[in-house]
């Protein structure tokens, strides 16, 4: 793995480095959790730097907008291979080491993403001389689970955090002993509800969310289908609703992330609204704040492929149902006990955020427990080896999903 900076970074005792759910890519769940993680520390006097991917830089501005975002000490940008970095002043990182590293919090630690997550851990560790390792929010499945615990034979963690219980299953029939942290996008969250004001409305207010990216169900075709069934049957009950459109990504690898306004396509005549609104939840994750306040009627119904959007609505203590299409989705709506929520459940009376509030005092435990316990373990760091590597001839990077996404796109229609 390498690893690139783009500033000094002059190594002190209470420096720590976040890697996570976010990776460059913004997505609303995984930015409140790094910002919730970043919130944590910096109350307790910490110097955050965050670990995110070289190739989530979209262009020149880019990395200005990192800090202004997130308002840490540095970013680290990691990559498979080593590339020319110049146009974007980045140079490979050399004498930065740090005691404490925290993964924080995400469904990453599963059969699409486990092996990918645990080299980047291990390179974070090897590569900056880790003595403090803590894990939290994690959404673990069995395969991830064994995994792990290969990787926890060489790396200890001092704590280790999970946001739902069947983690805690798959990790204890490991061997490995975890508390339920609940997740750590919880705080951010409570805090961008206060940018919504709930009004009385006599206007049924529909909130979709949809995501056909490949993660999301093992059957896309399927989950169309139920998308559009679902649409079909509130357009039943409620003729005359407001529908708005929850975007959950800014991310520009087009043909890989599919969010709410790519899949309106594939629901053809079904979905037919001739006005609708936006509402960009990433962008509020990123922005933490709007000049206005969002108003959203307090009968609204939500329906979203989405765990944070799902968790965020009900905060906000609307209906929600989640979609799930596989075995990773219905542990997260298990994980928010929104799984015995019915679709039709959301034209009956709703106990809100009632759910959410007994998660809530699970949380308050983790963060104690966490203050507690924070530097009292420590791992023998492995010996890391450099690799040196002609600059001369490295290959320029430049940001090119867009390019690649529509060159794949074109190199299919002609097959």
């Amino acid at each position: 793995m390498i690893f690139y900076q783009d500033r000094v970074i002059i190594p002190e005792v209470n420096d720590v480095i976040l890697s996570g759910g976010y990776s460059g890519h913004a997505n609303f769940g995984d930015v409140a959790q790094l910002k919730s993680i970043i919130s944590w520390y910096k109350k307790r006097d910490f110097n955050v730097v965050v670990v995110i991917r070289l190739d989530a830089i979209y262009d020149e501005k880019f990395l200005e907008k990192l800090y202004e975002w997130f308002d840490v000490k540095a970013f680290i940008f990691y990559s498979s291979k080593a590339f020319n970095v110049e146009k974007y002043k980045l140079v490979k990182v050399k004498e930065f080491v740090c005691p404490n590293f925290h993964l924080y919090g995400g469904g990453m630690i599963n059969r699409f993403w486990a092996k990918d997550i645990i080299m980047l851990c291990e390179s974070i560790i090897n590569k900056f001389q880790v003595t403090n390792y803590v894990v939290s929010g994690q959404q673990i499945d069995s395969y991830g689970a064994k995994l792990l615990k290969e990787h926890y034979n060489r790396f200890l963690p001092s704590v280790i955090g999970v946001r739902d219980r069947e983690s805690l299953t798959y990790l204890r029939e490991n061997g490995i002993e975890a508390y339920y942290s609940f997740d750590d996008a919880y705080e951010e969250l409570e805090h961008l509800s206060t940018v919504f004001e709930l009004v009385e409305s006599d206007i049924k207010e529909v909130y979709l969310h949809f995501n056909l990216s490949a993660y999301v169900s093992d059957d896309l075709q399927l989950m169309i289908k139920t998308f559009v069934t679902a649409l079909e049957s509130i357009k039943y009950n409620y003729p005359n609703a407001k529908y708005k459109l929850l975007l959950t990504y800014l991310d520009s690898r087009i043909l890989g992330i599919i969010d709410t306004l790519g899949v309106i396509g594939t629901l053809d005549y079904h979905f037919d609204m001739c006005e609708v609104t936006i509402v960009n939840l990433a962008a509020l994750s990123l922005q933490s704040s709007c000049d206005n306040k969002i108003k959203i009627a307090k009968n609204s119904i939500v329906l979203a492929t989405s765990y944070h959007t799902a968790m965020f609505m009900k905060i906000l203590g609307m209906k929600v149902f989640m979609f799930a299409g596989n075995d990773y989705y219905e542990q997260k709506r298990k994980g928010l006990s929104l799984d015995k929520v019915s679709f039709n459940d959301l034209f009956k009376n709703d106990n809100s955020t009632e759910i959410l509030n007994s998660k809530k005092v699970y949380r308050e435990e983790w963060l104690r427990i966490l203050s507690s316990h924070y530097t009292q373990h420590s791992i023998k760091p492995l010996e890391y080896k450099e690799h040196h590597l002609s600059e001369t001839k490295l290959p320029i990077f430049k940001h090119k999903p867009i390019e690649t996404n529509l060159a794949d796109m074109l190199k299919k229609m002609k097959q």
